[in-house]
């Protein structure tokens, strides 16, 4: 389904990010990753404000939070994938 307006795609936006704030807080109920969920339970929080206040700037920082968490993931994963590679077995 094609979005042709901002309300519509506000209306999208907010409903996913609802969706993530409920899987965040599930996600950190758990003893293996409950940091990382907490960031990002967080930063779900913010970008709802934004969007409820309707400041751009805010807008703006989110998606350069995202942006710097998605690196962040994918360098450690390149990271922890070649540590992983080497280990040994034994």
């Amino acid at each position: 389904m094609p979005i042709y307006d901002y309300q519509t795609a506000k209306e999208y936006a907010t409903l996913l990010l609802h969706a993530q704030v409920g899987v965040s807080v599930f996600g950190a109920l758990s003893w293996a990753f409950g940091g990382i969920n907490t960031i990002t339970f967080g930063f779900t929080l913010f970008a709802l404000v934004a969007l409820e206040a309707g400041n751009d700037r805010l807008l703006r920082m989110y998606t350069t939070f995202v942006t710097a968490m998605w690196i962040m993931d994918v360098v450690w994963l390149s990271l922890w994938g070649t540590h992983v590679s080497k280990a040994t077995v034994s």
